[in-house]
């Protein structure tokens, strides 16, 4: 239970399970057509484009300064770790950043980020979904009243995208990034952007400041041709990775969104019980928790420790990436096919590992505390 990549799903990964295919072929081809499909449906992205990129959730967020000119200003609302990325990815390009931040556990506040949009000329604003090193969720609706603005919204879905919701034409988000290997279940290996039809005229007029191999003018071609299901090159894809996500898709939409999101929500919130009535503390703010990434404080206790003594219980969890608390915390990951016998897996594994490192608890109360959530 780390927060990625997530266990994978049989079904999944044995679809994956073949001698070598041709990055041309029928096969891939088809998979390509109904992963991008998929993706549309997923998302409520009907106009712009979609690009799988082969690399992970950091070439996405790179690929979008095809969508920013040279000098455009930037506001950066970051909430932690991976938000601060864009601010080191921006920084190698002629793009000016205004960075604006929260403590662990809090958002960038709604107030702040709007009248800073408001009060000086800013042509994007960037916010993150979730962000994976504190299992914070932003409320995103602010994208909306930014985009009435006039400025580019963009979003870091890469923790968020198929466990939370995420309405792109309803919340006029132009370019969104996620990856195959988080909530959505698959291999690592592929990048995900969805760019909105407004921002691709500057793609199409190469205005973009960004390099040549995630140069979407070359991307754009290639992906219209395969969501025709016709065969299509520019950078050889990970072909083993796209069968797998094409499974993963056909999945997601079997399940339904609403039922996804909702198993996601079930579980975070039964793992969230549990932890807390064992006296741990949630990192997150009341109601800004997330459902795929929980952080834990753990007080009294060496995370390093409490790690290496869960792993042999059977239970891998991740360790904490933010500087400010990553000598007290640890991080849960439950997104993907997560299911509710995950979470008392993972509570119980807390309990022996507490009770093994000396913790005064009670042992099965957090699993009574998730059941009662299940009922």
């Amino acid at each position: 239970m780390s927060v990625g990549p997530v266990n994978i799903n049989y079904e999944v990964l044995l679809s994956s399970f073949r001698s070598n295919v041709g990055i041309t072929s029928d096969e891939v081809n088809e998979a390509f057509r109904e992963i991008i499909s998929g993706l549309r449906k997923m998302a409520n992205h009907n106009k712009g484009s979609i690009i799988l990129l082969p690399g992970s959730g950091t070439t996405a967020m790179e690929g979008l300064t095809n969508i920013l000119k040279k000098g455009n200003r930037v506001l950066l609302a970051t909430n932690g770790v991976f938000g601060d990325r864009w601010e080191e990815i921006l920084n190698k390009y002629p793009i000016e950043i205004k960075t604006i931040r929260s403590e662990p556990g809090d958002n960038v506040s709604e107030e702040e980020i709007l009248s800073n949009l408001e009060s000086k000329k800013f042509d994007a604003i960037i916010l993150t979904h979730v962000e994976t090193s504190t299992g914070v969720k932003s409320k995103i609706e602010v994208l909306r009243k930014a985009k009435d603005l006039g400025v580019i919204t963009v979003l870091d879905s890469v923790s968020g995208f198929g466990g939370e919701e995420l309405d792109i034409e309803k919340n006029k988000i132009d370019y969104v990034v996620t990856a195959s290997q988080k909530a959505l279940g698959a291999p690592p290996g592929i990048g995900i952007a969805f760019i909105s039809q407004e921002s691709l005229s500057i793609v199409e007029r190469g205005e973009g400041v960004n390099g040549y191999f995630i140069d979407f003018k070359k991307w754009l071609p290639v992906m219209s041709k395969l969501e025709e299901g016709k065969g299509s090159y520019f950078a050889t894809p990970p072909v083993h990775v796209i069968l797998a996500l094409a499974k993963a898709i056909e999945l997601c939409l079997k399940e339904g969104m609403s039922r996804r999101i909702e198993r996601h929500q079930t579980v975070a919130k039964a793992i969230r019980s549990g932890l807390e009535s064992l006296g741990l503390k949630i990192v997150a703010k009341r109601g800004f928790e997330a459902n795929t990434v929980t952080a834990v404080y753990l007080e009294g206790v060496s995370p390093i420790d409490f790690l290496n003594i869960a792993k042999q219980e059977g239970v891998e969890f991740a360790s904490s990436v933010h500087p400010k608390i990553a000598n007290r915390s640890f991080r849960i990951g439950h997104m993907g096919w997560v299911t509710k016998n995950f979470a008392i897996l993972a509570l119980s594994v807390i309990e022996r590992t507490l009770r093994r490192l000396g913790k005064d608890i009670e042992m099965g109360r957090g699993v009574r505390s998730a059941q009662e959530v299940f009922i």
